[in-house]
């Protein structure tokens, strides 16, 4: 889960009173922004890498959030506090949040509220009266702005055909008539020896990539491949080595493949730029190399970490 904490606001924009929500999670240090689909669903969540750009307000209790969730809506008054609003309140109240707003503000609430497309446009051209004096650069504008609309509609049927499909794949491999019965499939110990479990985790992932089975079958398929190879086979196995950098990136329960870390990181410390990808995974490493006293590989990480630059030199 994640918690609400604080909202972020573009500097110097006329439409900055509609934030964008930045999350905390435990354990990691470091704030997350959500991805969400063109229902206001929220998909994912990913580290802000920087916050330069933003105007940040503290909130005082914006709840918990995760996958499937919709997404919060936070809205700036002009004394500078922030609200939080659902997204059916956000609906409902539209016209009375927007009174006495700038055109640019209906027409930010109204892209994250996904309504239709002929609502978007009549914002778009208020905005084009307000802000365009020249006929010309007006409609060269509104062109650009109706065909990024009408983009931004594709793509979302894309990606809904796309989902639908992987659904359909991942079925069809596993026997399953339900999609929402693939985390059965994966935690079976049947299905472990599978070769194509790892391409069901894969997609599985993508789809419910918040559903905290996802994360336990990773780390118990993990566990039952460790007690097969030995570490000289670890790096020969893409599929192993992508699944244990995802327990590492994650940080959740990083303790249960310990074991496996210390051996990997100290018999082949040139594995370690593979775990090192971001600063979160750098963090989760280190903590876990700390608590079991793997020194060595402890000041390996380090080292390439300073290089980096996820750490002063």
């Amino acid at each position: 889960m994640y918690r609400l904490i604080s909202a972020g606001f573009f500097r110097e924009s006329e439409g900055a009173d509609v934030g964008y929500p930045l999350f905390f999670k435990e354990k990691s240090n470091c704030l997350y922004i959500c991805e969400t689909d063109n229902y206001n669903l929220i998909l994912n969540f990913f580290m802000v890498p920087e916050l330069n750009d933003y105007d940040i307000v503290n909130l005082d209790d914006g709840g918990y959030f995760s996958a499937g969730d919709l997404m919060p809506i936070l809205i700036r008054d002009a004394a500078g506090r922030v609200s939080l609003f659902s997204y059916e309140e956000c609906l409902n109240r539209l016209d009375e949040l927007s009174k006495g707003k700038s055109p640019i503000f209906r027409y930010n609430l109204c892209s994250i509220l996904g309504l239709e497309i002929d609502k978007q446009i009549e914002n778009l051209e208020r905005i084009s009266g307000q802000y365009f004096s020249n006929t010309n650069n007006s409609a060269s504008w509104l062109f650009i702005e109706h065909n990024s609309i009408h983009s931004d509609i594709n793509f979302w049927s894309a990606a809904q055909k796309e989902k639908e499909d992987k659904s359909q794949y991942i079925m069809s491999v596993t026997g399953i008539s339900d999609i929402n019965d693939v985390l059965r499939w994966l935690m079976r110990p049947a299905s472990i020896s599978n070769r194509k479990w790892y391409d069901v985790w894969r997609i599985a992932k993508e789809l419910m990539p918040q559903e905290k089975l996802i994360y336990g079958s990773a780390v118990r398929w993990i566990s039952d491949k460790y007690n097969l190879l030995n570490s000289r086979e670890f790096t020969d196995n893409q599929d192993f080595m992508e699944i244990l950098f995802y327990i590492v990136e994650d940080g959740d329960d990083i303790e249960q493949v310990s074991d496996i870390l210390e051996e990997l990181l100290t018999e082949q410390p040139d594995t370690i730029p593979y775990f090192l990808r971001s600063v979160g995974s750098y963090r989760n490493l280190r903590r876990i190399l700390s608590d079991v006293q793997a020194w060595d590989p402890l000041q390996a990480i380090d080292r390439f970490a300073r290089l980096r630059g996820y750490v002063p030199s």
